[in-house]
């Protein structure tokens, strides 16, 4: 599939969506013609060199927002259905697709996979951890 299909499904899919850690934020559409993922998410983080890159599954990176609990409110268990529904769109468009971290505390992480064109296509997010 071209990126900008691939693109244009993975934002509907992610539109009003957060993502939750320290702070709250969106999913944001990316792109990036890089050799391989790391190189990739480095760009697209305006990171350096030395800053730490961790990869990680996308169903592991997802595991809590996708999840509903007995206490979770009716807005809850939407929002976790969406994000099943958004894991499900990021598995069918990008089956390679993996989530690359960049950086500590403030991490940039990327949802990346190669789009029938040979670009790195994703979603981009920020996460504070401390």
């Amino acid at each position: 599939m071209a990126t900008d299909d691939v693109q244009s499904q993975l934002s509907e899919a992610a539109d009003g969506l957060l993502y939750l850690s320290e702070t709250d934020a969106p999913l944001v559409p990316v792109e990036s013609a890089a050799t391989d993922a790391e190189a990739a998410a480095r760009e697209l983080a305006e990171a350096d060199a030395a800053a730490p890159v961790e990869t990680v599954s996308v169903d592991h990176f997802f595991r809590n927002a996708v999840v509903e609990r007995e206490t979770d409110t009716d807005e809850m268990r939407a929002t976790a259905a969406r994000f099943r529904k958004l894991v499900e769109t990021i598995h069918r468009l990008l089956p390679d697709a993996k989530v690359v971290r960049v950086g500590e505390m403030n991490v940039t992480a990327i949802v990346l996979g190669q789009a029938a064109d040979g670009h790195w296509v994703g979603l981009r997010t920020e996460l504070v951890e401390t």
